[in-house]
């Protein structure tokens, strides 16, 4: 069958459409525009009633692009606020990591961070305040970095999660360091190596390792500096994760440098160089080549030194990376000095300018003060930790005290009726003593697991007790799916404050309440999905009250230690 004219007429609108496309894509990569600036222009760009489709579309970029953890696809219903922040903070992490762009990412995680504190899902402003930390700190902007980072950790600290805090003590170590406070960035990242410890995380003990890295290289503990780099590559080449393993060897190149082994050096950064450029990480690549620049310099080739830091300084100028930048503008100040001694003035005369503005009297007050906040906070908690074993030592003695009289007076009891002759009167007692014994072992064989963590010397539990803890278990059961099964809600419901009641269920649990809490939801996650197969992971999150997907399953894998779908697929259950 021949084609119709209209059928002509369709294909020529059809060529039309696809050079158009072409014309408008030529534009844009003309322009420096990538799919992912479009999608976030039509985001922000959208009437109210479209911005979830546009976030949408967004996501599908990210999951397509395998950024997100988990894919992130928001319902209809989404919250506005919800949607508003999980496109602006996933939007600004791409900006910093993929496009190296701290300036635009700043803005928008600066707007993301409001929302992100009223969520239910503390975990979500941690990343945030690290985010916003990194970008500035990027920027060389020290005291606005101390800031986030102090506010990051403190939030990690109330939770009480060790990956998290040893995630927020590496990123004050960082900015001890870049504040050239190397000794003091020590302390920090000696806490966090040994927080990592207590986790199963590898990547982030590898960052840590790698930071320790730079610390030691700093204080000029060079050996030291190379062992950590080490550690950190070897972590990374098992994880497979080679653009940070490229990162690992710039960092023992440092190390190499400095005590002098110039082969081992350019060996690492020559496996570096060209893996950071395949990565297009353009952060990383600069300072390797600024290392280059440097090693080169000690085997007085100074021509190819020039166009290392050539390269690296556009590379730092286009970045904003003022620190790295200095770096650079030293280098060429000392290759061009005798050659192109003017041109060598104006790096010399940038950098000093760079210097200056980098570290300020007012940004070592504020270091200081954080770190005699931290000093005095560690001094805090092991003084309130002797004061608790004191107290427990205390009630443990009062309790086997009120046991023992308890027991000489009901042994006193049975005795005086038993010369009486009632032995109705002792049979009864006496099966009644044995009831109240095996009680009691059936309540602390329930109890004893997820009641009294770390409470080995707790008393037994009271009636009282027994029956809050049902309720409060009741409540979050029959509460988790319409969202309000918080201590605020629990609270209300129970006549009682919420301090409270943080107390008593602390008390009881040996967990902060809200930490209990999350548990008794995922527990829940974790038992639908074992007996309700026709459930989707959305369904599961939606019925476990959590907003999104990608917030149920980021959770899930934490206290897990895997994500939902393995879990689904018989995965390392535990």
């Amino acid at each position: 069958m021949f084609p119709n004219r209209h059928d002509y007429g369709k294909a020529a609108a059809a060529l039309l459409l696809v050079f158009m496309m072409m014309a408008a894509a030529a534009v844009s990569a003309a322009n420096g525009t990538t799919d992912f600036d479009r999608l976030l222009d039509r985001y922000e760009q959208a009437a109210p009633k479209a911005r979830t489709a546009a976030a949408n579309a967004l996501f599908g970029f990210l999951n397509k692009a395998q950024f997100t953890d988990e894919p992130v696809q928001l319902k209809d219903n989404t919250p506005a606020d919800t949607v508003a922040m999980l496109t602006d903070y996933w939007a600004a992490e791409y900006l910093f990591n993929e496009q190296q762009q701290p300036e635009r990412a700043a803005v928008l995680a600066t707007r993301a961070l409001p929302l992100c504190r009223t969520s239910r899902d503390p975990e979500i402003a941690a990343d945030c305040l690290s985010l916003l930390s990194a970008c500035h700190f990027r920027k060389g902007e020290w005291k606005v970095a101390a800031n986030y980072a102090q506010q990051l950790y403190e939030l990690d600290k109330r939770s009480g999660d060790a990956d998290r805090m040893s995630s927020s003590l590496n990123t004050l170590a960082a900015i001890y360091l870049g504040a050239k406070q190397p000794h003091e960035a020590e302390k920090y990242i000696l806490h966090a190596l040994k927080a990592s410890q207590q986790t199963d995380n590898k990547e982030r003990r590898a960052v840590i390792q790698g930071m320790a890295a730079e610390i030691y290289h700093a204080m000029g503990n060079e050996q030291q500096a190379l062992d950590y780099a080490s550690k950190a590559y070897e972590l990374e080449q098992s994880l497979g994760r080679k653009s940070k393993a490229a990162i690992r060897l710039s960092q023992m190149a440092s190390a190499h440098i400095a005590l002098g082994n110039n082969a081992e050096a350019k060996d690492a950064l020559a496996k570096a160089i060209p893996q950071l450029r395949t990565d297009s990480n353009r952060h990383s690549l600069a300072i390797c080549l600024n290392q280059m620049g440097d090693l080169l310099m000690k085997e007085k080739n100074t021509n190819e030194a020039i166009k290392n830091y050539r390269e690296a300084l556009q590379l730092h100028i286009a970045q904003g990376d003022l620190y790295n930048e200095s770096h650079a503008r030293k280098g060429l100040y000392e290759a061009l000095k005798d050659s192109d001694p003017q041109e060598a003035m104006q790096h010399i005369e940038r950098y000093n300018e760079l210097k200056d503005s980098l570290y300020d009297h007012e940004t070592g007050e504020l270091l200081s003060k954080y770190n005699a906040q931290y000093g005095n906070e560690q001094l805090q908690q092991d003084n309130e930790e002797q004061r608790r074993q004191k107290r427990s030592i205390a009630i443990t003695a009062l309790a086997v005290t009120a046991a023992l009289i308890i027991i000489i007076g009901v042994l006193w009891s049975i005795f005086r009726r038993r010369q009486k002759g009632n032995r109705r009167e002792n049979d009864r007692l006496s099966q009644h003593i044995d009831q109240l014994r095996q009680q009691h072992n059936q309540l602390k064989e329930k109890y004893a697991n997820i009641l009294f963590k770390n409470h080995a010397d707790s008393n037994e539990l009271t009636d009282e007790d027994r029956k809050l803890i049902d309720r409060v278990i009741k409540f979050t059961h029959d509460n988790m799916e319409q969202g309000t099964a918080d201590i605020d809600h629990l609270a209300d419901e129970l006549c009682m404050s919420s301090s409270n009641l943080r107390r008593r269920i602390t008390s009881i649990t040996g967990e902060k309440p809200a930490n209990y809490l999350l548990k008794l939801r995922l527990e829940e996650a974790r038992h639908l999905m074992d007996t309700r197969r026709d459930l989707s992971i959305s369904d599961v999150a939606m019925k476990c009250g959590f907003d999104d997907k990608s917030n149920f399953a980021r959770t899930f894998r934490r206290v897990f230690g895997v994500s939902p779908s393995e879990y689904q697929r018989g995965e390392q259950k535990q």
